[in-house]
């Protein structure tokens, strides 16, 4: 099982309409320590600086870079920024009050997804999380889906997703689960999707791999998926592994999108 990850900061994802020039950002809070492998990536279009920077030790100012940053081992002692491709916050890193911290990506046209890599799973059977969001000011179209939480085996499959979605008729942003069988095929709550209110929500996660006896179970404020929902709850996905979850606006359809949300509270074992 992997050892308990505690991330505490708020993750704002700009989801930019096409053509906008809307940059992802990182906002830790004073204070934070971040344990073990995880990172904002986003993929950018243009880049003009071509750099890697491995930084440890104290750190103060603006650090740019084309290709990556990797901060591990090190201290934010004042205001600090990153720029970069991606930015991967390692095992030691932390942030001393009162100082700030904030990573941005540069802009990309009509790319709107970021996402926070979790990388404490190994192989996992059995994985549990809760996070925290709030959606107030992001704005969906009928069509649009965000898979907001994604976990992956070492070879890149896709065990589980969770997906907000928005159904026009009620004018509410719904979640969408998704869990996948040893088949490939693709088990879902759809027509049981529980309900995003506005405000701070809180998510629970608890995923098995089994031989028939595999289950995905979701919970958003304490409710759970009715019933539970069909085939989520006897799912034959036995040679099911975790490695490592993606966690944010992962990726999606979002031509009607605008807008960002936050999240905060993550935690994983």
């Amino acid at each position: 099982m992997p050892g308990t990850l505690e991330v505490r900061f708020v993750l704002l994802l700009a989801l930019a309409l096409p053509h906008a020039s809307t940059a992802g950002l990182l906002d830790v809070n004073p204070g934070a320590a971040f344990e073990g492998s995880l990172g904002l990536e986003i993929t950018v279009q243009e880049c003009t600086a071509s750099a890697t920077l491995n930084l440890s030790g104290a750190l103060a100012g603006a650090y740019e870079a084309c290709d990556s940053i990797v901060a591990g081992n090190a201290t934010v002692n004042s205001n600090v920024t990153f720029r970069s491709t991606t930015i991967a916050l390692q095992s030691g890193f932390s942030v001393a009050a009162p100082a700030t911290f904030s990573a941005r990506t540069e802009p990309f046209f009509g790319v709107p997804f970021a996402w926070l890599r979790e990388d404490s799973p190994s192989s996992e059977t059995r994985y549990h999380a809760v996070l925290r969001h709030r959606l107030d000011g992001l704005t969906l179209g009928g069509a649009d889906q965000v898979d907001h939480l994604v976990a992956y085996s070492s070879a890149g499959v896709e065990w589980f997703r969770l997906v907000i979605t928005y159904d026009v008729a009620s004018s509410q942003k719904r979640l969408l689960v998704v869990a996948r069988d040893d088949s490939g095929a693709a088990i879902d709550s759809a027509g049981a999707e529980l309900v995003l209110p506005n405000g701070w929500n809180r998510l629970e996660i608890s995923w098995l791999a089994g031989p028939g006896d595999g289950f995905l179970e979701v919970s958003v404020n304490g409710s759970p998926l009715a019933a539970p929902t069909p085939g989520l709850a006897s799912l034959d996905n036995d040679t099911g592994r975790i490695d490592y979850v993606r966690w944010g606006a992962v990726s999606g359809s979002v031509t009607g999108a605008s807008g960002s949300f936050h999240c905060d509270g993550f935690s994983s074992w």
